[in-house]
C-alpha cells in the first residue's frame, strides 16, 4: 500500500526505508508481496512514475527479505513456503530481466540474485539470461555467462547456439566465462557442439585458438579420433597458450585407451619450457593405462626436474595415474625408493608430498614420512609434517586405544624430538601436537622434557605441543606447567607461556586455576614475567567474564532459567553468605536428601556467579571451589563452597543435624556480628599526598619511560590546538610540576 499511493521519488524513497526498517528476514507474506508488486510495475519502469533507483532497491530488499526460510509460518509447511517464495522471486526477476528499460545496474542485481531463487533447467529464466548476452556491456555478458553455467540444463541446444558466439568474442573475460558455461551445457559427442567448437581453430588471434581447444576438449567423446588428431596438431602450435589449452583438452577428451594420444604427449615431457612439461606430465597421466609401471616411472622422474612448478606437480599426476585411489603397490614402492636415495632435497621434499598424497598409513610409509622430520632442510621437515599427518589420517587398521596410538607417535616421532639440531626438534615438536592424542601420557612427558632445552625456540614449541595435546586429565597439570613457564628468561617462552593458559582455559580446563597463576605473578620482580602475566590474565579474566553470561542465561533440561543466587541483599558477601544458609535450613528440601543437595548446589553456584561478577567491588578471589556432589563432599569432610577472599575466608557447611541446633548457631552469629565492628580504613601521611594511585603495571616499558620521559611536556596551543584546560591547576603550575617530575 505504501508503494501504490506515495508519489514522487522523494516520497518513494520514504516508503522503501521504511520497508527496510519493518519487513523482518525471512517474512513469508512480505517475501510474497514485493515479488507481486515488482512483477506487475516493472514493465512500466519507462515513463513510470516510480524510478528505476527505487526498483533496485526493492529488489534488492527482495532479495534479501526471500534468502531467509521463512519462519513466521508453521513449521511443517516451511519447505513449501520456501519454494513458492522462490519461484515467486525467481519470476520477479526474469521480469526484471526480459524488461527493456536500459538500466544495467536493475539487470546487474537480478543477474547476481537469479542462482539462488531460481531452479537449474528453468527454461524462462535460462532464455531471460540468454537474451541478456547480447548486452553492450562486457561485465554484463560475463554475469550472464557466469549465471548460465550454474542454471543451464545439460545439452540445451538453444544455450549452446548462443554459447557459441560468445567463445569468440572480443573481450578475454567474456571468453573465459563462456567456456566455463560452455563445460557445463554441452553434452560429449554431440556433433552441434563439436562443429560450434570447431569455429575458431582456425582463428588468427591465439585466444580463440585456445578457447577453441578448450571447447573442443568438453564437446568430444572420449577417445574421438578426429579431436585426437586435431589436438594432436594444436599441441605443435608455436603459440603457449593454444599449447596449454590443447594438453588440458587432450588429457580430458582422449580417455586412457588411445596411443596415439599418449605417442603425442609424452614427448612434450621433455620440452624446454616448463609450464609445457607440467601440463604435459598431468596430461600423460590422465592418459596413461591406470598403475601402470611404466607411467609410474616416467612421472616419477619428473621429482628431478629443474622447475619447482613440475616438481610440485608429480604427487598430483600420480593420484591421477591411480584415479585418487591410495596405497597402490607400485606407487608407494617407487615413491619410497626416491625417498631412500640420497637427493638434492627439492627432491625430497616433492618425494614425501607425493608418498602423503599417495599411501596409506602403513608401517613403511610412516617410517619412511617419519624419518624425513629429522632432514637437515626445514622444507623437507614441514612437508614431512603434512605427510604424517595425512598418512595418519588414513590409517588401514585405526589404533584400538589412544595408548597404541601414543606408542606409535612417539616410536615414529622421538629421534627427531631428541635430535642434536634445535630446528629438527622444533619439527618433531610440531608433528607431536598435530598427530598425538589427547590425554597421550607419553607425548605429554616427551613435550614437558623439552621445556629444559637449552634454545628458547624449542621451549616455546614444547609449550604449545603441551596445550595442544593435553586433555581433562592432564588439564591440571598443563596450568601449572604454563604457569612457572611464565617465568621462564625468554620473552617468547613467557608469551608462549601465556597463550597456554588460554588455550588450555579454552579447551575446558579450570579456569579458576589459569586466572590464579597469572595473578600471583603480577606483582613479580621482572618486568617480562609481570607482561606476560598481565596478557594472560586480561585475556582469562575476558574468558571468564563471557562464560560466566553463558552460565546465567543457559537453560536447563526442562527448559527453565537456572537457578542462581546473586546479591539478595546487597549488603555484601556475609549477608549473601548468611541468607543462602538460611534458605537451605528453613527451605520444604531440609527434611530430603535429594532436595538438600540440589538446594546446596545452587547456593554454590549463586556463590561462585557472585564472586565471578562482583570481584571489581570485593577485589581477587584468590580461589574459589565448588562441590560437585555428595561424594566428593564426603570424601573432602569440608564445607560445600569454601571462597578465600582478599578480605577474609567465608563458608557454607551443611545444615546441622536438627533446626534447633541451626537456629541456636544463628543467634551466636547475629550477636557476634551486632558486637564486631568494621575496620576502619586509615590512610598514611605518605599515601595523603599521593594525588593518584600508583600502578601494579605501568602502561610503558622501564626502557621506553626512561628514553623518552625527558622529552614530556605540557600541550600548547601553537601545536594546533584550538582550545586546552587545565582543570587541576593552572598552566605555570602544570609546567612547573611535570619539570618537578622530570627532575626527579
Amino acid at each position: 500500500e505504501l508503494l501504490a499511493v506515495c508519489r514522487g521519488e522523494e516520497e518513494l524513497t520514504w516508503a522503501v526505508d521504511t520497508l527496510e526498517e519493518v519487513i523482518a528476514p525471512g517474512h513469508f507474506q512480505s517475501s510474497m508481496l514485493l515479488a507481486a508488486w515488482l512483477k506487475r510495475e516493472i514493465g512500466k519502469i519507462e515513463g513510470h512514475r516510480v524510478p528505476w533507483s527505487t526498483f533496485e532497491r526493492v529488489l534488492s530488499l527482495l532479495v534479501q527479505v526471500g534468502s531467509r526460510r521463512p519462519d513466521a509460518i508453521p513449521r511443517d509447511e516451511r519447505r513449501h513456503a520456501s519454494a513458492a517464495v522462490a519461484a515467486a522471486t525467481a519470476d520477479a526477476l526474469t521480469e526484471c530481466l526480459l524488461a527493456d528499460h536500459g538500466h544495467w545496474a536493475l539487470h546487474e542485481a537480478a543477474i547476481e540474485a537469479m542462482p539462488s531463487f531460481a531452479c537449474r533447467g528453468d527454461r524462462r529464466v535460462v532464455v531471460a539470461l540468454a537474451k541478456r548476452l547480447e548486452d553492450v556491456d562486457e561485465q554484463a555478458r560475463v554475469k550472464c555467462l557466469d549465471a548460465l553455467e550454474q542454471l543451464a540444463g545439460k545439452g540445451d541446444q538453444a544455450i549452446v547456439a548462443a554459447l557459441s558466439p560468445c567463445l569468440t568474442d572480443r573481450s578475454d573475460a567474456v571468453r573465459r566465462s563462456a567456456i566455463a558455461a560452455w563445460r557445463a551445457v554441452v553434452v560429449p559427442g554431440s556433433q552441434a557442439c563439436l562443429t560450434a567448437a570447431r569455429q575458431g581453430l582456425s582463428s588468427e588471434s591465439a585466444g580463440l585458438r585456445a578457447i577453441a581447444a578448450s571447447a573442443l576438449g568438453a564437446a568430444a567423446a572420449s577417445g574421438d579420433p578426429d579431436v585426437v588428431a586435431q589436438l594432436t596438431t594444436l599441441i605443435q602450435d608455436k603459440e603457449p597458450l593454444v599449447r596449454d589449452a590443447a594438453l588440458d583438452a587432450m588429457g580430458v577428451a582422449a580417455g586412457r585407451d588411445s596411443p596415439a594420444a599418449r605417442a603425442a604427449v609424452g614427448p612434450l615431457m621433455l620440452h624446454k619450457s616448463w609450464s609445457v612439461r607440467q601440463r604435459a606430465l598431468l596430461a600423460f597421466a590422465r592418459l596413461a593405462p591406470v598403475g601402470d609401471a611404466e607411467a609410474v616411472k616416467a612421472i616419477a622422474a619428473k621429482l628431478e626436474d629443474s622447475a619447482s612448478g613440475v616438481r610440485a606437480e608429480v604427487p598430483a599426476a600420480l593420484a591421477l595415474l591411480v584415479e585418487g585411489a591410495r596405497g597402490h603397490p607400485i606407487v608407494v614402492a617407487e615413491v619410497c625408493e626416491w625417498l631412500s636415495s640420497r637427493k638434492p632435497w627439492p627432491v625430497r621434499q616433492a618425494a614425501v608430498s607425493a608418498l602423503g598424497r599417495t599411501a596409506v598409513g602403513d608401517k613403511q610409509a610412516l617410517t619412511a614420512a617419519a624419518a624425513l622430520v629429522s632432514d637437515e632442510a626445514k622444507g623437507v621437515r614441514e612437508q614431512a609434517t603434512i605427510a604424517l599427518e595425512a598418512l595418519f589420517s588414513s590409517l588401514e587398521v585405526e589404533p584400538p586405544s589412544n595408548v597404541e596410538a601414543d606408542v606409535l607417535v612417539l616410536e615414529l616421532l622421538t629421534p627427531s624430538i631428541a635430535h642434536r639440531d634445535p630446528q629438527v626438534r622444533i619439527s618433531g615438536l610440531n608433528a607431536l601436537a598435530k598427530l598425538a592424542p589427547l590425554d597421550s601420557c607419553g607425548a605429554f612427558d616427551v613435550a614437558k622434557a623439552r621445556l629444559s632445552d637449552s634454545s628458547w625456540f624449542v621451549r616455546e614449541k614444547a609449550l604449545f605441543a603441551l596445550a595442544r595435546i593435553s586433555g581433562p586429565k592432564q588439564w591440571g597439570h598443563a596450568l601449572e606447567i604454563a604457569g612457572a613457564s611464565l617465568e621462564d628468561p625468554n620473552d617468547a617462552v613467557r608469551m608462549a607461556a601465556a597463550q597456554g593458559l588460554i588455550l588450555v582455559a579454552e579447551a575446558g580446563g579450570d579456569l579458576e586455576v589459569a586466572v590464579g597463576e597469572a595473578r600471583c605473578r603480577l606483582d613479580h620482580a621482572a618486568h617480562g614475567v609481570r607482561r606476560a602475566a598481565s596478557v594472560a590474565f586480561s585475556k582469562l579474566q575476558a574468558l571468564q567474564s563471557q562464560m560466566c553470561k553463558q552460565e546465567v542465561n543457559t537453560e536447563d533440561e526442562s527448559g527453565s532459567k537456572r537457578a542462581v543466587l546473586l546479591d539478595k541483599v546487597g549488603s555484601g558477601l556475609r549477608m549473601f553468605l548468611k541468607e543462602a544458609k538460611a534458605e537451605s535450613v528453613t527451605g520444604a528440601t531440609f527434611h530430603s536428601e535429594a532436595g538438600r543437595t540440589s538446594v546446596e548446589d545452587d547456593v554454590g553456584l549463586g556463590l561462585k556467579h557472585f564472586l565471578l561478577e562482583h570481584k571489581r567491588h570485593w577485589g581477587p578471589v584468590c580461589a574459589l571451589k565448588v562441590f560437585e556432589s555428595d561424594s566428593s563432599r564426603k570424601q573432602t569432610g569440608g564445607p560445600l563452597v569454601s571462597a578465600s577472599h582478599g578480605v577474609g575466608v567465608a563458608s557454607i557447611f551443611r545444615p546441622p543435624s536438627s533446626p534447633g541446633q541451626c537456629a541456636k548457631k544463628e543467634e551466636e552469629e547475629e550477636e557476634e556480628e551486632e558486637e564486631t565492628e568494621p575496620p576502619k580504613v586509615e590512610l598514611t601521611d605518605e599515601e595523603k599526598k599521593l594525588c593518584f594511585a600508583p600502578k601494579r603495571v605501568s602502561d610503558l616499558s622501564a626502557k621506553e619511560m626512561s628514553k623518552y620521559f625527558a622529552s614530556f611536556s605540557i600541550p600548547e596551543k601553537a601545536e594546533g590546538f584550538a582550545e586546552i584546560k587545565f582543570e587541576w591547576q593552572k598552566d605555570a603550575a602544570a609546567k612547573e610540576y611535570l619539570r618537578q617530575k622530570v627532575l626527579e
